[in-house]
């Protein structure tokens, strides 16, 4: 299906049956992003439906605010990458092709569905208007403009793609107006865009962006503009996508406020923001080291010319102290020691030692509870699920009594941060080739087990953080 058929129109006022069948719960108005501009707060998601519209109407161009490293550029060429497959053509980035490759395209643009990236600040007057034709004008006494090439290419008949205009408030003045003009009638050298042309706008918003230019009445009310809000769940779907390493995604996730958005106490001068944008880069660098060691351990030796230290750990942090900063870094080194040294059996007798224990499990600090979580979600129910298939009673009872005695050995302080990450798990966290439909009934059949033991052993204390626990889970099914 073609993203560009027409879906069936009401002939009248739609019906409120319709309303009524679709609606849900209490109406939740729109969020400002900002307390003193009118503009609204969009998640990822809103972003996605938001270039879905400006993709289905060509005429209204979109605008998108949010801070430097948010995700804008990534959430664009996801949508791009969707439309290419939804139109059956190749996807392909300008930015990224040799110069072969990109004649080729410019050629026969009519195989791909092209993303037109330009960095509006690095623009130069001539790249947004056009080359002064000066022969032309002394001899027929008037000036035309000869379109750069970005223009040639989008104003081709069989141009597909989308036009993304990066860093918009970087642009200089007379480049702005240039864009400005091209946005209103999406024309620019006496050049057309293509019917089949998307016009996406990205801009940074705040004080903090030194060399920027405000965009004025005029310019803003030519695009349907929002603010990206991260959301650290809804962006674990994105970096998935992207192949950012399970390792990042999941420090993230166990703590979000330090681990994705820094909340500003990382940023300022010469220190580097936590951002979508920096997780991704360092993932890429951990990456390749990773597959150097993987080769090593085949081979028995490192690449000589990338001065590795022979500790896997210290070249991560070398290398990712780059991209996100040391104290960011130095915890991520020691919360993967900590994942890597778990150990099931270890957690299971801490879980059964009494109360005045030191080494307790309510005693593990908040990077062990979430190693713990994240072995609970993904282990554990993997175990489960298999059990479930094999209907193996006698496995599935034991993992039951296995989470009892855990749900037991956690105190009552330390349920609360349980019952957040583990509802977290279920969407972010499951095995592998496990549906979030599936993982929330085989949590369900879980959790009622479990129950179940503490029913049999009397034990009200526990029965009553199930209880919580279960309602927990069943809002993350819901998406609460």
């Amino acid at each position: 299906m073609n993203l560009r058929e027409e879906t069936e129109k009401p002939d009248s006022e739609l019906s409120p049956d319709i309303y009524k069948q679709f609606g849900r719960g209490e109406q939740k108005l729109p969020i400002k992003a900002f307390p003193d501009k009118n503009l609204p707060a969009w998640s990822y998601k809103a972003v996605s439906m938001k270039l879905s519209e400006a993709y289905h109407n060509r005429k209204r161009p979109l605008l998108i605010f949010g801070a430097a490293g948010i995700g804008k550029s990534q959430v664009v060429e996801a949508f791009a990458r969707k439309a290419a497959i939804l139109e059956h053509r190749e996807f392909k980035s300008i930015d990224d092709l040799q110069d072969e490759e990109r004649k080729k395209v410019i050629a026969n643009p009519e195989e791909y569905y092209i993303l037109l990236d330009l960095r509006a600040g690095e623009l130069n007057p001539e790249q947004s208007q056009g080359i002064p034709d000066v022969e032309f004008g002394k001899k027929e006494g008037y000036l035309r403009f000869l379109p750069p090439d970005w223009v040639k290419l989008m104003s081709n008949p069989k141009f597909s793609g989308l036009i993304f205009l990066d860093e918009l408030n970087r642009a200089s003045e007379m480049t702005l107006n240039n864009l400005l003009k091209f946005v209103l009638d999406r024309t620019i050298s006496g050049h057309r865009a293509s019917e089949h042309a998307t016009i996406v706008a990205a801009s940074n918003l705040g004080p903090q962006f030194v060399g920027t230019t405000a965009l004025d009445d005029a310019m803003m009310s030519r695009f349907t503009a929002g603010v990206l809000v991260a959301d650290i769940h809804e962006w674990v779907s994105f970096a998935r996508k992207f192949g950012v390493s399970k390792y990042i995604i999941d420090f993230a996730l166990a703590n979000p406020a330090d681990n994705f958005l820094a909340d500003g106490k990382n940023s300022g001068d010469h220190n580097q923001p936590i951002n979508p944008r920096n997780l991704i880069a360092a993932s890429h660098a951990m990456k390749a080291i990773e597959q150097d060691y993987l080769q090593a351990s085949r081979t028995g030796h490192l690449p000589e010319i990338k001065e590795y230290s022979g500790d896997i750990y210290q070249d991560i942090q070398t290398s990712l102290s780059g991209d996100l900063g040391i104290e960011w870094v130095g915890r991520f080194i020691e919360w993967l020691r900590t994942v890597h040294a778990f150990q099931w059996d270890d957690i299971l007798r801490r879980a059964e030692l009494k109360q005045g224990d030191k080494e307790r499990l309510s005693e593990l600090g908040t990077d062990k509870s979430w190693a713990l979580v994240r072995y609970i979600t993904d282990k554990v129910l993997g175990r489960y699920d298999v059990a479930r298939k094999q209907n193996d009673e006698k496995e599935k009872a034991k993992i039951k009594l296995e989470l009892y005695t855990i749900l037991n050995g956690i105190s009552n302080d330390q349920i609360g941060f349980l019952i957040k990450r583990l509802s977290h798990g279920i969407r972010d966290a499951r095995p592998p080739g496990v549906t979030i439909v599936q993982a929330n009934l085989d949590w369900n059949q879980l959790m009622t087990g479990t129950f179940d033991v503490a029913v049999a052993k009397k034990n009200q204390s526990l029965q009553d953080k199930i209880r919580a626990l279960t309602t927990e889970l069943q809002k993350a099914a819901r998406g609460e």
